[in-house]
């Protein structure tokens, strides 16, 4: 199991590139921002959310998936 974190000076991610990511709550706030940070760094993001239509806008970023659960 490989763990990333952010740190306040900018992305610090022990992830190999390309890894297959998911992120829950990607519509806003923390979970969009994490989005577009793992999106940029070239990994394949599985963006869940319950407002898809809200988080469309992520998925110009990069190699974004969007998800709606309930």
């Amino acid at each position: 199991l490989k763990v990333g974190f952010l740190l306040a000076e900018g992305p610090a991610f022990c992830f190999d590139r390309g890894m297959r990511v998911v992120v829950t709550g990607a519509s806003r706030g923390i979970g969009a921002e994490f989005v577009r940070t793992l999106a940029s760094a070239g990994h394949e993001v599985h963006a869940v959310s319950r407002n898809p239509d809200r988080a469309a806008p992520l998925a110009k970023v990069g190699d974004v998936h969007l998800h709606e659960i309930d």
